[in-house]
């Protein structure tokens, strides 16, 4: 399964993007792919996938008269690996300078579900 921002890569595509070549198994290691092995790594996946919606069609996905007024022309001059990295150095540093840990910490009822099934610690 490969997705372009919320799209979905057909297998054909897919082939095509990632196997260069029929002889030899594509290698997906960190240098050009990222794991997503934490659940941290899935709200990087679903931020990322936005800003491909916004760079690609220019979707406005807070604007409520369905019509957008998102100008994408800045995300045009970059490329996708320079978003991702933007990206990843703004929830860096989200989280180093207490922006979140802070908010959630002064209200946690309000943003922590409490799973009766999950064992205490």
């Amino acid at each position: 399964i490969a997705y372009h921002g919320f799209s979905p890569i057909s297998s054909e595509t897919r082939k095509i993007i990632y196997s260069q070549s029929f002889d030899q198994q594509p290698s997906f290691t960190e240098k050009d792919f990222v794991n997503m092995d934490t659940l941290f790594q899935h709200v990087d996946a679903h931020l990322f996938a936005l800003l491909i919606e916004m760079k690609d069609y220019g979707y406005d996905y807070d604007d409520e008269d369905g019509e957008s007024d998102f100008d994408s022309e800045f995300l045009d001059l970059k490329t996708y690996e320079e978003m991702f990295k933007d990206l990843r150095a703004c929830v860096d540093l989200c989280h180093r300078d207490g922006v979140i840990k802070d908010v959630v910490a002064e209200d946690p009822e309000r943003y922590i579900v409490k799973d009766d099934d999950m064992i205490p610690m």
